[in-house]
């Protein structure tokens, strides 16, 4: 399946929060830049989050009481850090991943309804990495060369151009290793293989004379 430009651009917004180790250590400057990215992106997720998601354990709408300090931008962001982190950066390491919430299920009129407990989940905003990471093929990729994790364009190996040439430069040298090795080894045994038809050709000689 095909990413439209609203996935496209929320999925880079993802990989660049997975491939960031700690947000502690990110410097000031960096930290009002990937907020400003934070900011523009939400309208984007806020279309991912279903309305049943405002719903409770027993069925009924939450209350301000529920809620009683909303989360700041930067708690909201340290959140989805660590979503990106679970989701994106250990499937990508080849870890098995569990979500920590299941939902509900229930038949109406034929047709099932899923609910999820706004408890377990904690924000309906996790719907937009979940509805990415479902998505055929895996819309993440990590950068053999710098470990970045990046969203590929077809079959893109490589973060930037950059790392594609080191990539290739790479490849070339254990390439060029491998052929060389193969080398010598057939000219060992070619230098082998000569010296032993020599030893046969002397000892004919010596047995004609």
């Amino acid at each position: 399946m095909v990413m439209n430009e609203r996935q496209r651009t929320i999925a880079q917004f993802y990989a660049r929060l997975a491939s960031i180790p700690s947000l502690e250590q990110l410097r000031e400057g960096e930290r009002l830049l990937l907020l400003d990215d934070f900011h523009a992106i939400g309208p984007l997720l806020d279309e991912f989050m279903p309305v049943t998601v405002l719903t409770t354990r027993a069925g009924v709408k939450p209350t301000d009481s529920d809620f009683p300090r909303a989360p700041t931008d930067w708690e909201l962001l340290v959140r989805h850090h660590t979503w990106a982190r679970t989701y994106i950066a250990d499937l990508l390491d080849g870890q098995a991943v569990t979500l920590r919430f299941h939902p509900t299920w229930r038949l109406n009129s034929g047709k099932l309804v899923e609910n999820w407990n706004v408890e377990k989940l904690g924000d309906g905003l996790l719907f937009g990495l979940l509805s990415l990471i479902k998505l055929t093929p895996f819309p993440f990729r990590r950068c053999p060369v710098c470990q970045t994790i990046f969203v590929p364009v077809r079959k893109q190996k490589y973060c930037s151009p950059n790392c594609t040439y080191k990539g290739v430069e790479t490849a070339r040298k254990d390439e060029r290793k491998v052929y060389m090795k193969e080398y010598q080894a057939r000219k060992r045994k070619e230098a082998q293989k000569l010296k032993r038809t020599r030893k046969r050709q002397l000892r004919t000689q010596r047995k004609t004379k």
